[in-house]
């Protein structure tokens, strides 16, 4: 499992998406800063199990996040 791992230096991620991921996270939780931050990034979906980050992310406009549960149905 750890083979397919990859592993992100933070000094990867642009100013300029972590503080986008930073004023959306600010009320939410900033642990998930560097997640957010990526996903905008590589402009790609962000999946998650967490239902309070995707419900604040969602309410504040940002649609590339996919609850996990919901990425399994769509298979």
């Amino acid at each position: 499992m750890f083979s397919q791992l990859t592993i992100l230096p933070q000094y990867v991620l642009y100013e300029e998406s972590l503080e986008k991921s930073k004023k959306l996270l600010d009320k939410i939780d900033l642990k998930d800063l560097s997640y957010v931050a990526l996903a905008m990034q590589l402009d790609l979906p962000l999946l998650t199990r967490d239902n309070l980050l995707y419900e604040g992310l969602r309410k504040q406009g940002f649609r590339k996040v996919i609850l996990f549960e919901d990425f399994l149905r769509s298979l």
